[in-house]
């Protein structure tokens, strides 16, 4: 509705009116929900505190206490606020505190309404307006809504408000965590009882994560007033329910324990004693870092000549010579923040430290020289939870020795006699696992220094070579020692039965040499 003749003066205190009304309406509105707040919550705080309630029925509770306060603060204030007065009801307010301005105000405000509709005479409503503005300008708009007309919501509630303060700061009465749980009856927050339950251990992080397919530690103090035992509420990802009760620690009758069984679903548990009850804690089951995948290369020793062996998606075991040196390569199941290699060893444990591939914290490497066979374990500390390998799988080591090289004579064998210009035929065997470096033909005449011919070994290693005993000079009745010797790539060296051959005159038989030999 326009009021375009209505003075300016006027309608600003019109105006003026109205913003100090509904500045007055939202104070009471918030003395009213304030005061409505904490009473309510206070009688759900105290009945919280006497019976021991579940969480359905403290919902319920705290809804009405919330609804209560939407109303008293609706009846108060809102429905108030919701129909906003017109020009015409606010002059009648200002008429009703000035009684000087009574029928004249609202006369104005009626005759500004629309010019166009008004059948009187316009130097009169002129003359109107502007000796109503005049005595309106006067006005003071507190005096029309003084403060008092709330002052009653401001003093109840500010005191009940100051007298909640108290409680909460009052020792050992708890209202503050009577009224947190009144107030947000959704959260988990522990019950305030005669019983006091702390949780010692595990220390959980925001997630609740526990090492998977474990048992739990859970060690609590009770403190307080009575109870006769001390129980573990559980409850699993179905919502199923069980119970675990605690047994007392022998060096405190104050502490308790038990192990929660944690699969690899999530689950939830609390602690109750008494009229003591804990909040629940989310339990979420998380692996713990393991090796999913190994990967080693084996550097031979040097004098070997063997090119590195790779060995991929191994089962972690190690199969090398003495002397290698083995790089491993770990792939976990998570990213690691830090890790060691323990080396089991018969003569005592030796530790390696583990390098993160800082650009994939999953990937974790060493080098590990072979000595000694024995077994190792991989330890690791999770980046993400902190989690350790506890219990970690040990793999085998298996350090191969460099066997010496094997070598036999086989013909001739024993003792023979042979003529000066006799020409032999040595056949034999060598071999090593390895590898061989040479093999050779080893003489002596009467028992005198060794000489060696190098000879050639096939790769069966089958040796079959000539020995020519005329350009030695022998005479009739000289004794010719002979055996094949084998030098690996290690220098190892190793050698064959000896054979005899004496030196006969031509036509000489080989009973009586054999018969001469035992003599």
């Amino acid at each position: 509705m326009a009021y375009e003749q209505l003075d300016p003066t006027t309608r600003h205190k019109l105006r003026e009116l109205g913003r100090r009304r509904r500045a007055l309406l939202l104070m009471r509105a918030v003395f009213a929900g304030v005061l409505t707040l904490l009473v309510t919550m206070a009688l759900v705080a105290t009945v919280d505190r006497l019976i021991i309630l579940g969480q359905a029925v403290r919902i319920v509770m705290s809804l009405a206490a919330y609804g209560a306060v939407v109303a008293v603060v609706y009846l108060v204030s809102l429905r108030y606020l919701l129909r906003f007065p017109s020009p015409a009801q606010l002059a009648k307010l200002i008429e009703s505190a000035e009684p000087a301005l009574r029928e004249d105000l609202v006369s104005a405000v009626e005759l500004a309404k629309d010019a166009g509709s008004i059948y009187d005479s316009p130097a009169f409503r002129e003359v109107l307006q502007l000796n109503v503005a005049r005595r309106v300008e006067r006005v003071d708009t507190k005096s029309v809504l003084p403060w008092k007309l709330i002052a009653w919501w401001a003093g109840v509630s500010t005191g009940v408000l100051v007298i909640t303060i108290a409680l909460i700061l009052t020792p050992g009465l708890r209202y503050g965590d009577l009224l947190a749980r009144a107030l947000m009856p959704t959260a988990e927050l522990d019950r305030v009882s005669d019983v006091r339950i702390t949780i010692l251990s595990p220390e959980l992080d925001d997630r609740g994560r526990v090492p998977m397919n474990a048992e739990l530690p859970v060690r609590v103090e009770v403190s307080g007033g009575a109870f006769d035992q001390v129980t573990i509420d559980l409850v699993d990802h179905k919502g199923d329910k069980d119970g675990l009760r605690m047994s007392q620690e022998t060096t405190s009758d104050k502490h308790f324990v038990a192990n929660i069984p944690v699969g690899d679903q999530k689950m939830k548990f609390r602690v109750r004693a008494g009229d003591g009850l804990t909040r629940y804690y989310e339990l979420d089951p998380t692996a713990r870092p393991s090796i999913a995948r190994f990967n080693h290369v084996v550097q031979h020793p040097d004098y070997t000549g063997w090119e590195p062996t790779l060995i991929r998606d191994g089962d972690g075991s190690i199969n090398a010579l003495v002397g290698s040196v083995v790089d491993l390569t770990f792939t976990a199941n998570q990213p690691i923040k830090s890790g060691k290699l323990v080396l089991e060893l018969p003569s005592g444990e030796k530790t390696f430290s583990l390098y993160v591939d800082p650009t994939d914290a999953t990937v974790l490497k060493t080098s590990l020289p072979i000595k000694d066979s024995g077994t190792y374990r991989v330890e690791m500390v999770s980046l993400d939870t902190a989690f350790t390998n506890d219990n970690a799988r040990r793999y085998e080591i298996a350090a191969l020795p460099d066997k010496l090289p094997t070598v036999s004579l086989h013909s001739p064998k024993g003792t023979t006699g042979e003529t000066t210009d006799a020409l032999l035929k040595l056949v034999g065997h060598a071999g090593d696992d390895v590898g061989l470096r040479e093999a050779a033909m080893q003489v002596r005449v009467n028992g005198g220094p060794w000489t060696k011919e190098l000879v050639s070994v096939s790769q069966r290693g089958k040796i079959d070579t000539p020995l020519d005993l005329l350009p030695m000079g022998l005479d009739v009745g000289d004794e010719v020692e002979l055996r094949l010797a084998a030098v690996d790539l290690a220098g190892h060296e190793a050698h064959s039965v000896s054979a005899r051959v004496v030196v006969t005159p031509d036509g000489f038989s080989q009973p009586i040499i054999d018969s001469t030999a035992d003599m």
